[in-house]
This record gives structure tokens, C-alpha cells and sequence, in this order.
């Protein structure tokens, strides 16, 4: 993992230590899909979906209904490698979106699919609010913002005018501490955000 904090590198290892891949994460969202149609977004790197095969993992994606994929090691100007796959399955891109100039950041919302990632590094509210605006000028796709493993109580701060939060660092260390005992950590802890929101 190139792009992780050590809470998501921790996490990867347990996964793989506990024999995780791809088919894994197939299996989980087919079961998912028994009792759910809330839409799902694969994250992975490039290098597992090319070990896959492209046209069978974006195949695959629209055999378990997933809604969208965000490849986190793949530069915008590389998604022609997977792009016509996606849109064979009807499979959108994610992209992610750090702090960049105007025209990179109305390049990249002009060509966005599905949503958009919001990862503001270290800009100020005012920088973050400020990009979030140049992207609503070139798209309607609904944006998220890294919220990582945030408090609770700052989640209304750092969602902004986003439209939501994408919590991964936080349920992570959550099941580092308490393994499978960390469900009703990870449930309290999302409703905290959530009545935050509210």
C-alpha cells in the first residue's frame, strides 16, 4: 500500500495474513446484496484488478450490483486502462481529488463518474470550501470528503458543504483493538457521526 495510513496498512496485512482477496470482497457484497440494495463502492489498488483481469473484475463488479470503483493508485491520466471496461458494465470511476489548482480541479469534476473524493490533505476549511466550490461549478455528482478517524464531535467541521464523509482509518482501528469483537464499536461510533450530521 502506497496511499494508506498505518491504520489501513495494519488492516491490509491482517487481511492478507487471514487469506483476503478480491474473491473475498465479491463473496461479502453477494451477501450484501441478500438483504441490501444500498449502492457499494470498491477501493482497491491497480495491481489486484490487473492480477484479476480487467474485463473480468468490472464483470464481476456488475454481477454483485457494485455501484462504483475507486482504483486509489490510478492517476486520472491513466484511467483509459480500465475506463472502457467500466463503462462496458456500467461500472463508474471514482476519482479522488486532492488540493490542485482550478484548472486540474475543473478537469478532473468535468470528468468525474459516480462521486467524487474529496482528500484535503492539509488545507484550511476556507481552501477546502473553496475547491468544493469549483468543483460544483463543472458537476452535480455528489462529493465526499476524507473524514479518516475523525471525532464525532468535528464531523459537521470537516463535511463542510460536502454532501458526505468517507470513514475508513476509524472503523479500521476500531477492529485492529477489538478484532471481531469491534462491531458495536464501529455501529456506536458511525451514529455518533451521524446524530452530529443531523
Amino acid at each position: 500500500p502506497i496511499a494508506d495510513e498505518p491504520a489501513q496498512k495494519d488492516a491490509a496485512l491482517r487481511g492478507l495474513e487471514a487469506g483476503a482477496n478480491l474473491a473475498c470482497a465479491f463473496k461479502i457484497v453477494e451477501s450484501v446484496r441478500e438483504t441490501s440494495d444500498v449502492p457499494v463502492s470498491l477501493v482497491s489498488y491497480l495491481n489486484p484488478i490487473f492480477g484479476y483481469g480487467y474485463k473480468e473484475f468490472f464483470a464481476r463488479c456488475a454481477e454483485c450490483s457494485i455501484a462504483t470503483v475507486f482504483i486509489i493508485d490510478m492517476p486520472y491520466e491513466e484511467r483509459t486502462e480500465v475506463s472502457e471496461f467500466a463503462e462496458e458494465f456500467g461500472i463508474g470511476l471514482v476519482s479522488a481529488i486532492y488540493p490542485a489548482s482550478s484548472k486540474r480541479l475543473e478537469l478532473l469534476a468535468d470528468n468525474a463518474d459516480g462521486f467524487i473524493y474529496l482528500v484535503p490533505m492539509k488545507a484550511t476549511s476556507e481552501e477546502v470550501e473553496s475547491m468544493i466550490a469549483t468543483i460544483r461549478e463543472n458537476t452535480d455528482i455528489p462529493i465526499t470528503i476524507a473524514f479518516g478517524a475523525g471525532k464525532p464531535e468535528d464531523a459537521k467541521k470537516v463535511i463542510g458543504s460536502a454532501d458526505g464523509l468517507v470513514i475508513g482509518s476509524g472503523v479500521v482501528e476500531f477492529i485492529g483493538a477489538h478484532g471481531s469483537a469491534a462491531e458495536p464499536e464501529i455501529v456506536e461510533y458511525i451514529q455518533k457521526i451521524a446524530k452530529e450530521l443531523d
